[in-house]
């Protein structure tokens, strides 16, 4: 039959996408290489009718040109049409690849389906509710006995809220705070109940809401708000006059008020129902002072007043005090004190008390504007000397300094400051003195110094010495300059500087500062 009909030609497979599109694109191409070389005649033909003078000449070079740009026009229709048929084939390729990969997804589906009803036989949800019952009741056993074994033993248990509030307060404090305990002096204790004609002469009762939360209070309309307000430079003078006659004693302070404390009505809704008045604080500051039958520290009325603003009104939840206290000194006549003659001295004493409505308390006193001033035992060696360096080198000059001093107290409770009357005046006139002999040294021959930063760091690390009450201690020692006095002209000199003529200078001069602290505390 063969032989007769021949033997069945094999059919050659369809073509796949990939192959016609292959196909096309190559067909593409060939015909984009013939429009480029259209493109180079065009280019020849332009060049030649720039050159050419109109006339017969120039118009057969635009008929040849006519004639190639609209074989170019044919040839982009072309590539433009089997361009189109490779973007149908490519689009049919991707559907068809997207339901290979839908078919693979169902398939990975079913058999996970199958695999998870085999496992689900095997859990059940009622093993693991007995089983978290299980675990619940051990655990409950086995906290029963870790308290049993951390059971204290005699301990104190008369340790009331208060205490309690106290110690909270102190883990988040920089030194901590703690309540206060019993056996604070008078004018330590917190305030009583105000009454209108015996104690304040205020009202009855303070207006105001409680504090509310640190984070409410921080929080206004998604921002972050911080707010306070005071009073500043409330001047007041206070005379204690000897039962039966003596010596007076005076003082007098500016002091500045500065409340934090839960207005923030006033801010967004014009209610000034929480604002403690600072003319009410002015006037607390006399009203206290009166009340001081018995001389105290500046120090002693900076807490004093502090914990009656945090104390009386319910709103306030920490104040600061600051007290610049002038220098009046007793003056004495033919090598006697005045019973009531007072002289106004130079430096100046200072202190700051932030206290909490806990009785947490920073505590940190001062001396501003000590004028010092040594004529020798002073220099200044081995500095940086470069191009723009002028300065000589010298172990001889004068020194003079205004001394700044702040230091901070370790005490950070109110129940914890000492009870001895007027302690912080004993404390700042012994640190004034630490201050002035270190700087000086003997009377006879004194100390030298290599530079206001060696002098500076040993009269700090004296103070830390001295006083173990005493956490931090920060001095600013600016550099105020005696420059030598040499004049000459060209022919002659007329003043030469022999250690003896100076002029004297408050600017500009060097600013030194530094603070020392114990390892455990801060300024």
């Amino acid at each position: 039959m063969q032989r007769i009909f021949g033997a069945k030609k094999n059919k050659d497979p369809p073509p796949s996408i990939s192959d016609a599109s292959d196909k096309i694109t190559k067909r593409g191409d060939t015909v984009e290489e013939k429009i480029k070389k259209l493109d180079v005649e065009l280019s020849k033909y332009k060049e030649q009718i720039k050159k050419t003078r109109p006339g017969p000449a120039q118009e057969a070079i635009k008929a040849r040109a006519m004639r190639v740009l609209k074989q170019k026009r044919m040839y982009e229709g072309q590539r433009d049409m089997l361009y189109n048929q490779t973007f149908n084939l490519d689009q049919v390729a991707f559907a068809a690849e997207g339901i290979k990969d839908a078919q693979q997804t169902m398939s990975a589906l079913k058999s996970a389906n199958k695999e998870l009803k085999g496992m689900m036989k095997t859990v059940k949800i009622q093993d693991i509710d007995n089983l978290q019952d299980e675990m619940m009741d051990l655990m409950d056993v086995s906290n029963e006995i870790q308290e049993t074994l951390g059971r204290s033993y005699n301990v104190p248990d008369d340790i009331d809220e208060d205490e309690l509030m106290g110690e909270l307060d102190a883990l988040e404090a920089d030194m901590g705070f703690e309540t206060e305990g019993d056996g604070v002096p008078s004018y330590l204790q917190p305030d009583k109940e105000p009454d209108l004609d015996s104690e304040l002469n205020l009202p009855t009762a303070p207006m105001g809401h409680a504090a509310r939360p640190q984070d409410m209070a921080n929080e206004l309309d998604g921002f972050h708000f911080e707010q306070n307000h005071g009073k500043a430079r409330v001047r007041v003078a206070r005379v204690w006059r000897a039962d039966g006659g003596g010596d007076h004693s005076m003082v007098e302070w500016s002091v500045n008020i500065t409340l934090f404390s839960d207005c923030i009505n006033a801010y967004v809704r014009d209610d000034n129902s929480d604002i403690v008045a600072t003319d009410t604080m002015k006037n607390t500051v006399y009203v206290k002072a009166k009340e001081c039958s018995q001389q105290l520290s500046a120090e002693e009325f900076a807490i004093l007043l502090a914990k009656h603003f945090t104390a009386f009104y319910p709103q306030v939840t920490s104040a600061i005090v600051k007290i610049v206290e002038k220098p009046w000194e007793r003056i004495n006549l033919n090598g006697q004190p005045h019973e009531h003659g007072f002289k106004l001295g130079n430096e100046k004493h200072t202190t700051e008390a932030v206290v909490k409505k806990s009785g947490g308390l920073k505590l940190t006193s001062g001396i501003a504007g000590l004028s010092v001033l040594k004529t020798t035992q002073s220099g200044f060696e081995g500095f940086v000397r470069d191009q723009y360096t002028a300065l000589p080198e010298t172990r001889e000059r004068m020194l003079a300094t205004e001394v700044t001093a702040i230091w901070r107290y370790s005490y950070d409770s109110i129940s914890k400051v000492p009870q001895k009357p007027l302690y912080f005046n004993e404390r700042y006139l012994d640190v004034k003195n630490v201050v002035l002999s270190t700087f000086f040294g003997p009377p006879k021959g004194g100390v030298y110094s290599a530079s206001v930063q060696s002098t500076l760091f040993q009269i700090e690390k004296a103070v830390l010495i001295r006083f173990p009450d005493i956490s931090s201690v920060q001095l600013k020692m600016p550099n105020i300059h005696f420059l030598p006095v040499n004049i000459s002209t060209k022919d002659n000199t007329i003043v030469k500087f022999n250690d003896d003529v100076f002029l004297p200078t408050d600017e500009p001069h060097g600013s030194i500062e530094a603070t020392l602290s114990r390892f455990w505390a801060r300024m």
